[in-house]
């Protein structure tokens, strides 16, 4: 996995100017070089990491800084901080995926910036929360709550789903999971939330190992998002708490209906 970097500065929390605006991003080959018949949009960046930060040896010291060590700005300080984060999950939780890792980097995320994924820091700025496969598996229900996560299957009508919470599990952010793959060519996908919120909503799909998330909305009261789906893939649905600032995470209830456009 390759993971799209911004760079935030860390001495007071901006996004630096330089930093490449991103977006839903056509990618027209493979990992091997082949021409794909129809583009793979992916939403970059997919996270943000600090710069502006102290070292030994490196740049000039930042007036603004309260300390005489050098400063070193840049998404070449962004990226070896994010790189440094998933490379410590990886040694605190070896049976971790690459996919685990990316996913928890985007989900554990201090959103920043515009409310929600945006073109300039992507899910936010990495925070570095411990991945627990036992209760949060990358692609699964955190709350094992009776929300039948993997039992939306073959979708050829409406699913729905209702009455559902997003809370906390022993004080970290919950994270609600549900997977369906359909013989539909579109979709909508609607949540509705009441008794707090904001909340999230991802959708992803999976081809081979690649997951792409491929629409997001922040809601209150309602997202609607519609999709054009392929026979054969595996399609996510996420809805979570939205990061408001280190430790904190909205919760609030939802209902989630998946309808067939014909």
């Amino acid at each position: 996995y390759t993971i799209g970097t911004a760079a935030i500065n860390s001495l007071d929390g901006t996004v630096e100017p330089f930093t490449s605006r991103g977006g839903d991003l056509e990618f027209l080959f493979d990992a091997n070089g082949a021409r794909l018949s129809t583009p793979e949009i992916r939403s970059k960046p997919d996270v943000a990491g600090p710069d502006n930060i102290n070292n030994s040896f490196f740049g000039q010291d930042d007036p603004a800084d309260s300390d005489a060590f050098p400063n070193f700005a840049g998404t070449s300080a962004a990226a070896p901080h994010v790189a440094a984060a998933a490379a410590l999950l990886l040694s605190d939780e070896p049976r971790a995926t690459n996919l685990d890792v990316f996913l928890h980097l985007q989900l554990t995320a201090l959103d920043v910036g515009s409310p929600g994924f945006d073109d300039r820091t992507g899910a936010g700025l990495v925070q570095l929360t411990p991945i627990q496969l036992e209760s949060f598996p990358a692609i699964s229900d955190q709350n094992e709550t009776p929300d039948q996560a993997s039992d939306l299957k073959m979708i050829n009508l409406s699913r729905s789903v209702s009455g559902q919470s997003i809370g906390k599990i022993n004080g970290w952010a919950e994270y609600d999971w549900y997977t369906f793959t359909t013989s539909a060519s579109r979709l909508n996908i609607r949540a509705s939330g009441s008794n707090g919120g904001p909340l999230e909503i991802h959708v992803f799909r999976q081809n081979n190992n690649l997951l792409s998330r491929i629409g997001m909305q922040i809601f209150s009261s309602a997202a609607n998002i519609v999709i054009a789906t392929e026979p054969g893939l595996q399609y996510y649905v996420e809805i979570k708490g939205v990061n408001t600032a280190p430790g904190v995470t909205t919760t609030g209830d939802y209902s989630l209906s998946i309808r067939r456009l014909l």
